[in-house]
């Protein structure tokens, strides 16, 4: 069963204890969204990472149109390595922008720590699909 552990105007956090799964659904308003209250969301995330311990995630970042400040990614990224799931899916946004500095912080997330598997993809379905082959 699927749960959902955050909601807000901007995003939804959910977690599957039978897929051992935390999915992040971020929505078109994001384009409006702050960083603190981005940061807030990432909180929410982290926490849920913490709180889980999931091994797979998927990042729904399809509608996310917030262009994320390089000091903010960075740091974000520096922070995750210790609490991201060993497997990513993540849906990328059509927005160029937007889509860079999301793939660019994963990458990030990648380098630092090479035992975590990240892969992009353009719909849930096949992030989905990636993660349900992971048998772990």
């Amino acid at each position: 069963m699927t749960e959902t552990i955050f909601e807000n105007q901007y995003v939804r956090i959910l977690y599957c204890e039978e897929k051992s799964l935390v999915e992040t659904v971020w929505f078109r308003s994001t384009k409006n969204m702050s960083d603190s209250e981005y940061l807030e969301a990432i909180d929410q995330l982290f926490g849920s990472f913490t709180k889980y311990r999931p091994l797979k995630s998927i990042g729904g970042h399809r509608d996310f149109l917030f262009v994320i400040d390089p000091k903010i990614q960075s740091w974000i990224a520096r922070a995750a390595v210790s609490l991201v799931p060993k497997y990513n899916g993540i849906v990328v946004s059509d927005e160029i922008f937007a889509r860079m500095s999301a793939q660019q912080m994963f990458e990030e997330i990648t380098y630092a720590d090479n035992t975590i598997i990240t892969k992009f993809f353009n719909s849930r379905s096949a992030a989905f699909l990636w993660l349900e082959q992971i048998k772990a």
